[in-house]
């Protein structure tokens, strides 16, 4: 009988995240091989709202042989009544009227009369003198590592935590073979998959997961190789290779 792997995220671990590049297995398709997978990821979901789906599940009981993949989206993707979960990625666009427009000018026609809103909670709440992003991360990793206690072993990934967090973090969590934060962005890995990168628009991005063939081996080796061996090496991803 297998493992069973809890897996939370957005679209870097969602089971399928794009319809245009088919052909090859994901990373999270090969782990099905492996474990009882079950998946609770949604595409352009926030922080606070990945960590509360977290939540929901522990409360209903787990087995205590399983294992959580867990990766820590934007925490800037808020959660508000207006906004369905998949929905959450437009607030960080929101706050930016030309880069919505240039993305999604549907999206922009639906959303744009909630802008004052998301302006003014950029403006008051979120500003850089409160440090509202780095307070959030070291929230979303703190809830992580207490959350992983009931867990067989944690592997937590990083969606695009700031640079101030990265620095920090080595110095109050301590990688074991219990609990793993992979202090590198996902986003900055897959970005570097580029030759010269050019933001693409929301939803036009056609590798699965956000990265391609290679890479989805390279993460399914890393992430097997801690689950089954207790193997922590630095994880090295393919670059510069896509024009």
């Amino acid at each position: 009988m297998k493992n069973k792997l809890y897996v939370f995220g957005d679209s870097f671990t969602t089971p399928k995240s794009s319809n245009l590049e088919q052909g090859f297995e994901t990373y999270i398709t090969k782990l099905e091989r492996h474990y009882e997978i079950e998946n609770y990821s949604v595409r352009g979901i926030g922080l606070s709202e990945t960590l509360d789906r977290l939540l929901n599940v522990l409360d209903n009981g787990i087995y205590p042989d399983s294992y959580l993949l867990l990766v820590l989206p934007d925490c800037l993707r808020l959660k508000t009544t207006f906004f369905q979960p998949e929905e959450q990625v437009y607030t960080k666009l929101l706050e930016s009227e030309e880069l919505l427009k240039l993305h999604n000018k549907e999206v922009w026609c639906q959303f744009r009369k909630y802008v004052p809103f998301i302006k003014n909670m950029h403006e008051y709440y979120i500003s850089n003198k409160l440090n509202y992003e780095h307070k959030e991360n070291i929230k979303g990793l703190a809830t992580s590592k207490t959350l992983s206690e009931h867990f067989k072993k944690t592997l937590v990934f990083p969606v695009n935590y700031d640079k101030k967090t990265c620095k920090k973090v080595n110095k109050f969590i301590y990688n074991n073979n219990k609990f793993c934060f992979v202090n590198k962005n996902l986003l900055d890995l897959s970005i570097n998959e580029y030759k010269k990168y050019d933001i693409l628009p929301l939803g036009k991005d056609h590798r699965q997961n956000h990265f391609s063939k290679d890479n989805h081996v390279k993460m399914f080796n890393f992430i097997l190789n801690y689950f089954k061996k207790d193997v922590v090496k630095g994880l090295k991803l393919r670059q510069n290779f896509l024009s």
